[in-house]
């Protein structure tokens, strides 16, 4: 008989699979997506997915291991899946950190443990259950992994497949290239800074950048590269474990796990999983309604949402097994709460600053609410989990002019009201729209566990508040809470306040995975029973509706982005010859011999060369780039310009500011490159090309000995190194 431990492996390792095929999927779209450009090699593609099997399988094949030896031991904190989940990205970033540069040798490994892992998890799929649940199984992960395909690649405002070719249409992600600047001065000069004069710091939460910038180096990819392909295949599949994951843990802690129960053929959790990243209102409301799908846009966010579960489940080991009345001390309990904790939460912090506050709000709110306070061991432990969290700001707060600015309901006016903001009708729809779509998940949750604790009014909310039955609710009402009061009471830049009111859609919807089977709607007396039929009927004919014509609609734009990138580069003009026969061969083979005779690809390709630069020489070098070197400054978006060279050399620029007289000096400081220490209005144009030996000794003043210039001759990159 199965016990409830081997249902659990059981599950946990379905999960695995599921977010191996997503991982897969992505892979699979890349080199499609690819096909007849260089560098697209399916061993290029094996070795990414084989460090996110590695990671993804990792917790799974360790219990599995442990079973087949005999091993038997009491789940903690420390050996939870959570916790080798953990250990699996720390071990991989930390193999990146260590090595100074590439080496097969410490990557080899990594490759072979992942691929290992994933054999021996499929094969123990295959021996398990039949082979038409298998195939339904398949296809739902396809169909999933092709439905976030599409969402990602509709809000990229190009294709991602031809990121790096979609330069010579001047076009270029300007947000992306301010990640990989940064990612790229952390790699050369270990500074979070953008290396647009120098390399100042910048306070922003570059902890995803850092973990990016050393798996990179671990498997000698350009961050560039990382950031095109690995961020999907890699980081999506294991967000998507961590949340699927913490949601079965929390179906055991709230003692909701069923034996009998099967997830791959439970198609209610599946169908509930995916509406939340699609929408079950149209796309245009969601957006109007600053509801869309951010979790897989934002690199830093992903990841730190994956870390927050892992973290969360870590917490449910915890508390399983904590009694806050035990006097009896425990080594691993104190290493916990007073080094390990503390220190999670300031890597969340660093890597996501909305998520420590959201964070820290939630431990001060159970800290108070249980009393938790009454244990010795815990109220010490507020000293440096306080210290932690007040470090992670610092380092990361936002410094620039205005930072933080009282301006009431911002966020609603901005991203709701919009631009219908002069109408009063809007005024009295939108804002009250907001607050019921965009926390509906929220709103879901606490209806369904009220309904399930049967309280009705206020005085069953009285008492079931005093004995504490629905603090899972508390949390959500909490996270509504304080994750929208920043867009209401301040101007934050970017968009930021969406992070802070996104995170309980996701947190809510793991609470209804883990408990969804356990809900019964209340059977609710009526006279009405046609109209509460039709209404009903209506309701789910809208979300499945807008289910369908969203997805549509995301697939329509990847499709049409994609023609429109390919088709471009197939008829680039003046590039060179296109001899080929047929119109598929031209599409297929085309772009890449016209690219390769087009003089600004062949200027990108030139500033990538430059980051194979041995590091040694690359952390002594500033880059400059005339203002006469047009091909550079006037053909790409302005916002995008200053970052093109650091971002794809890893060096770090001198004068690279953008001049008074420039278009991008217009976007620059309204921009979050405003973070940056240097003012562009202090640059003065006439004094940018100087003679390469007045910029060769404002390269000595900032500390630096080496210089490299490039410059545009009859059309031809030219670097000259000055050593």
């Amino acid at each position: 008989m199965m016990t409830r431990d081997s249902q659990g492996l059981r599950i946990k390792t379905n999960i695995a699979l599921f977010s191996s095929i997503v991982a897969a999927v992505f892979a699979g779209f890349y080199w499609l997506g690819r096909l007849g450009f260089d560098n697209n090699s399916v061993l290029f593609y094996l070795k990414i997915l084989s460090i996110s099997y590695f990671l993804l399988f990792l917790p799974v094949t360790v219990r599995k291991a442990a079973n087949s030896f005999g091993v038997s031991f009491t789940e903690t904190w420390y050996n939870s899946d959570a916790a080798v989940s953990l250990f699996g990205l720390i071990l991989v970033t930390a193999a990146g950190f260590i090595i100074p540069s590439f080496s097969l040798i410490a990557l080899l490994p990594f490759i072979i443990l992942g691929c290992l892992f994933f054999i021996i998890n499929l094969i123990d799929f295959f021996l398990q259950y039949n082979q038409k649940s298998n195939v339904i199984f398949g296809i739902l992960a396809v169909t999933f992994s092709i439905i976030l395909i599409f969402i990602f690649c509709s809000y990229q405002g190009t294709s991602p497949p031809l990121l790096f070719e979609d330069f010579v249409r001047e076009h270029s992600p300007s947000d992306g290239l301010f990640h990989y600047a940064i990612c790229q001065m952390i790699k050369t000069y270990g500074i979070p800074s953008t290396g647009l004069d120098g390399v100042p710091y910048i306070p922003y939460h570059y902890g995803s950048h850092f973990i990016f910038v050393q798996i990179s180096k671990l498997m000698g990819l350009h961050v560039f590269l990382f950031y095109q392909f690995c961020f999907t295949t890699i980081v999506i599949p294991f967000f998507l474990n961590s949340i699927l994951s913490f949601s079965v843990d929390l179906k055991r802690y709230f003692g909701n796990f069923k034996e009998s129960w099967d997830v791959r053929t439970d198609y209610k959790f599946w169908a509930l999983f995916a509406l939340p990243f699609v929408g079950f209102l149209p796309i245009r409301a969601l957006n109007r309604l600053a509801t869309k799908p951010s979790l897989i846009l934002s690199e830093s966010y992903t990841l730190g949402m994956a870390i927050l579960f892992i973290v969360g489940a870590i917490l449910l080991y915890f508390f399983k097994r904590f009694n806050i009345k035990d006097k009896k001390f425990r080594i691993d309990n104190f290493i916990f709460v007073v080094l390990v904790l503390p220190l999670l939460l300031g890597v969340i912090g660093v890597i996501k600053q909305p998520l420590l506050f959201l964070l820290a709000a939630v431990l001060a709110y159970l800290f108070l609410r249980l009393g938790l306070y009454k244990n010795k061991m815990l109220l010490f432990s507020s000293l440096p989990i306080i210290i932690a969290s007040f470090i992670a700001y610092e380092l990361v707060a936002f410094k620039y002019p205005g930072a933080l600015k009282l301006v009431l309901f911002d966020h609603i006016t901005r991203f709701v009201v919009a631009d219908k903001r002069n109408s009063i009708f809007f005024w009295i729809v939108l804002p009250p729209a907001f607050f019921i779509f965009h926390f509906f998940w929220s709103w879901l949750y606490a209806g369904l566990r009220l309904c399930q604790e049967k309280i009705a009014g206020f005085i069953d909310i009285k008492s079931a508040f005093r004995e504490r039955k629905v603090i899972d609710v508390e949390i959500l009402l909490l996270l509504c809470a304080v994750g929208v009061l920043p867009g209401i009471l301040f101007k934050v830049r970017g968009g930021v306040t969406g992070y802070f009111s996104d995170v309980q859609r996701w947190i809510a919807l793991s609470f209804l995975l883990a408990s969804f089977s356990n809900f019964s709607l209340p059977v609710i007396k009526s006279p009405f029973k046609r109209l509460k039929a039709v209404v009903l009927f209506s309701v789910l004919a809208v979300a499945v509706g807008s289910f369908l014509s969203n997805i549509f609609i995301f697939g329509k734009i990847t499709v049409e982005r994609y023609i429109t990138v390919r088709g471009f580069l197939s008829n680039l003009p003046g590039a060179g010859d296109n001899q080929l026969n047929g119109p598929v061969n031209k599409f297929l083979y085309g772009p890449q011999r016209l690219l390769d005779g087009n003089e600004k690809y062949k200027m990108y390709r030139v500033l990538l060369e430059l980051d194979k630069i041995p590091l040694s020489e690359k952390r002594k070098t500033l880059l400059f780039i005339p203002r006469s070197n047009k091909l550079y400054w006037d053909r790409l978006h302005p916002r995008s310009i200053p970052m093109v060279a650091p971002a794809l050399t890893g060096i770090a620029m001198i004068d690279g500011l953008p001049g008074q007289s420039t278009a991008a000096e217009k976007e620059f400081p309204g921009h979050m490159w405003g973070l940056y220490r240097y003012k562009a209005n202090t640059i003065d144009p006439s004094s940018i090309d100087a003679s390469p030996e007045k910029v060769y000794s404002r390269v000595l003043e900032k500390g630096f000995s080496k210089l490299i210039i490039i410059e545009n001759r009859d059309g031809n990159t030219v670097v000259t190194r000055i050593p």
